[in-house]
């Protein structure tokens, strides 16, 4: 079997819904859009933008103004951008159309408040997203936190000792071995 690629400048139909219109979409980064800051750079700001959750440190971004804001804006599908570089914070808010905002830490030892005691370990949990096939955009423009603390996960920030790890168990030989589907390319 041959492989073909296209050499075409037309843009790509994926993303495309019936009638033209483009799919709706949302960004998840790791550091945030310089939007982000502005967002939330002072009280009115927080007001005008329906800032909720809490800013616990200042937004880390690029040294350099990457333009996805205004591209996202500009093309109009992009329904959210969110963020995940700062652990501690947890705000989202509606930045004129585009909703901004932050998951917390999901791992279990990102750097946390007053790292080192219990605090640290509080924020940690993950952002979820409403979705709602019934919806013509799918995104039913809701999401909520859920705390690892509220699914009875131990957060306790001493050394927890392990159990010994159990072994894998034998390999079934009725089950075929992993194996790739084309041969690995040639490095001469």
């Amino acid at each position: 079997m041959s492989e073909t690629h296209s050499t075409s400048t037309a843009p790509s139909r994926r993303g495309v819904l019936a009638g033209g219109a483009l799919a709706p979409a949302g960004v998840l980064a790791g550091t945030a859009a310089q939007a982000v800051e502005e967002a939330s750079d002072h009280a009115e700001a927080v007001r005008r933008h329906r800032i909720t959750g809490v800013k616990h440190e200042d937004v880390y971004h690029g040294l350099v103004n990457s333009g996805i804001y205004a591209s996202v804006k500009e093309r109009g599908e992009v329904k959210g951008i969110y963020c995940g570089h700062d652990h501690i914070n947890t705000y989202t808010g509606d930045y004129y159309g585009v909703e901004l905002g932050y998951a917390p830490g999901t791992g279990f030892d990102p750097y946390g408040l007053n790292d080192g005691t219990w605090d640290q370990h509080t924020l940690c949990g993950a952002r979820v997203f409403e979705l709602d096939e019934r919806n013509a955009s799918v995104y039913a423009g809701a999401t909520r936190i859920v705390w690892a603390r509220d699914l009875g996960i131990d957060m306790n920030p001493e050394g927890q000792p392990l159990a010994t790890p159990v072994p894998f168990p034998p390999s079934d030989p009725a089950t075929p071995a992993m194996r790739l589907t084309r041969p690995a390319p040639s490095l001469r």
